[in-house]
């Protein structure tokens, strides 16, 4: 993670990372806030003060990788 970001978003990023590790092994129906925060070494109220439900989590993790997505598919074009 780049130090150019604050530690909420070098935090955030990691939670995102763990999201998709956990969401691959489970789905999201059986995936659950206490999963995601032991993927990504922290507490669940930690994890709560990030995202308010996993369903908003979810959300800030498909934006993110839409958003890299475009960017790859703009810098190959």
């Amino acid at each position: 993670m780049s130090s150019n970001l604050s530690k909420e978003d070098q935090r955030s990023a990691a939670v995102l990372s763990a999201a998709i590790t956990v969401f691959a092994r489970y789905g999201f129906a059986k995936a659950t806030m206490g999963d995601i925060a032991r993927e990504a070494r922290m507490s669940r109220p930690a994890l709560y003060l990030l995202f308010a439900n996993k369903e908003a989590l979810f959300q800030t993790l498909t934006q993110s990788l839409l958003e890299q997505a475009l960017a790859a598919a703009e810098s190959a074009w």
